[in-house]
């Protein structure tokens, strides 16, 4: 649940990017339009959000020409992991079949950043035999574009696996601001011991030398861990199985 609140926070205040269609994404602090009109926008939008869409909503979402509100779309769509429509739909698009829905943006389907939030949704939705779109997810991790290196903060983050732990802490001390904020919440997303431990050597570790980013980091630690943890949680982090 904290995992899910955290992202549709992060989405709703523009963590998804905000980039427009070009041969190259532009600066991710560009301001996103959509190319559906506003109404339909907003009522799609809220209706992938809440997971109460229709798969002709869906359909509808993904001829989205601007490529940060596709992004978004599709990290949104786990929402819908109930609707057996969207997860051949999701299926369809990971494996190119074109000729079932024409409609679709797939120059844009099928390359990053928009094929990683598509392959970070597939994982968290399938769960076992995941190798497939980890590998796809971890292979851009040195991409040029901000934008795509953030999408990969916020997929590894969703993933919750403590050997990506150390990329994440790179992308999170680093100089380019848009993806150590995307780091910083993947780590949050993480929900495990490692990922906390780490986020507070960040954050006591910018403390003085560039606070905005050291009160970033305690935000998400207050939203992403300071609460009570299940038992579960504490036997199957990797700090508890240290000791």
């Amino acid at each position: 649940m904290m995992r899910d609140a955290l992202l549709a926070l992060g989405l709703l205040l523009g963590l998804g990017g905000a980039v427009t269609v070009a041969a190259a994404p532009p600066a991710a602090h560009e301001e996103p339009k959509s190319s559906l009109p506003p109404v339909v926008e907003q009522r799609v939008k809220f209706a992938l959000l809440t997971g109460h869409a229709t798969l002709a909503d869906v359909r509808l979402a993904l001829t989205e020409r601007n490529v940060a509100l596709l992004t978004n779309s599709l990290h949104a769509l786990y929402a819908m992991r109930w609707h057996r429509g969207v997860w051949h739909l999701l299926d369809d698009i990971w494996a190119g079949r074109r000729a079932a829905y024409p409609e679709l943006s797939w120059d844009l389907l099928e390359k990053p950043p928009a094929r990683v939030a598509l392959a970070s949704t597939l994982n968290r939705m399938k769960i076992v035999d995941t190798r497939e779109y980890q590998d796809y997810i971890r292979g851009q991790k040195d991409a040029s574009h901000e934008f795509i290196r953030a999408q990969v903060a916020v997929a590894l983050g969703f993933n919750g696996d403590p050997a990506d732990i150390p990329l994440l802490r790179k992308y999170a001390e680093g100089g380019n601001p848009y993806v150590a904020q995307s780091a910083i919440t993947g780590l949050g997303l993480m929900d495990n011991d490692l990922a906390r431990k780490t986020l507070i050597e960040l954050r006591d570790a910018f403390k003085e030398k560039e606070p905005a980013r050291s009160k970033l980091i305690a935000e998400v630690l207050d939203a992403a861990y300071k609460r009570p943890r299940s038992a579960a949680q504490k036997l199957t982090s990797p700090a508890a199985q240290t000791h």
